[in-house]
């Protein structure tokens, strides 16, 4: 909860949705996201089988997010 600008989990399934039904991505795609965050965007990509790269400019949000993704 320590993210200034957090994304709803929900929003990011909805996106991620989105894009498959577009035809944009497919399994095995790779999605970079340049407000990574606390990589929420990241676990939803692992979950549909995509490759995540997310970019954090702030150290303890780096760290969080690592932590989030071996809790996943």
């Amino acid at each position: 909860m320590a993210h200034p600008a957090k994304f709803s989990r929900s929003l990011i399934e909805r996106i991620v949705s989105h894009a498959f039904e577009q035809g944009w991505v497919q399994v095995g795609s790779q999605v970079v996201d340049p407000f990574g965050g606390v990589s929420c965007g990241g676990i939803v990509c692992a979950y549909r089988g995509l490759r995540w790269i997310g970019v954090e400019l702030e150290p303890r949000f780096v760290e969080l997010g690592r932590g989030n993704i071996e809790k996943h």
